[in-house]
């Protein structure tokens, strides 16, 4: 359970017990990787969980959309051991993660829209997540009015589906100064059709 207001990850066992996997609480709201113990969430709306096996370890790994840190987070748990890891999946991933080298420069979250590594690709206020076949999953992006491709091992995110359009520009035609690279931004709409030519509203 992505348990919003209290910026944590629950869990309900067969048995009716409730356990907080990671998060601490609503005192507790931040962007921290690391222990699931020391781990901390902002505002996670939606998560997907399957089991996987690593390096022969039977893995329980949950895809967190940490809406309020503009981020996809990746919990790994193993079971057997009690071994619990969060870390920066994609959405901004710098230096304070744990999924990039410590020779990038320290990233805080950010809105945005781009494509690329889990360092550079940003999202605005996503909302849901879920597993598809293979290594992937798919992301609402909410603010951006679209869908995402990630690659569940390493970050790399594409966008799926939704209409790009250029971002604000000057009376020449050039970016505004502070448009972050690519420049592009979502359109909203209701429109049926391919990929590129579809529009969602905060789906």
């Amino acid at each position: 359970v992505a348990d919003t207001g209290n910026h944590a990850i629950r869990m309900i066992s067969k048995s009716g017990t409730v356990t907080t996997v990671a998060g601490s609480g609503p005192a507790s709201k931040g962007y921290i990787d690391g222990p699931c113990s020391s781990a901390t969430f902002n505002n996670p709306k939606g998560l997907d969980v399957r089991h996987e096996f690593i390096n022969s370890v039977e893995t329980t790994v949950i895809i967190v959309a940490d809406t309020g840190n503009n981020r996809i987070r990746r919990i790994d748990f193993v079971p057997s051991s009690g071994s619990c890891i969060v870390r920066c999946l994609t959405g901004l991933c710098g230096n304070n993660t744990l999924s990039e080298s410590l020779s990038h420069s320290k990233a805080t979250p950010l809105t945005g829209y781009a494509d690329g590594t889990g360092l550079e690709a940003r999202f605005s206020s996503p909302e849901s997540v879920a597993f598809m076949e293979g290594n992937y999953f798919v992301v609402a992006d909410t603010g951006n009015f679209l869908i995402r491709w990630v690659v569940a091992s390493n970050g790399t995110t594409y966008t799926l589906a939704g209409t790009l359009q250029p971002g604000q520009k000057d009376p020449a035609g050039n970016p505004l100064a502070g448009c972050t690279p690519p420049c592009l931004v979502g359109e909203q709409g209701f429109r049926d059709g391919n990929l590129s030519y579809s529009q969602f509203y905060n789906p």
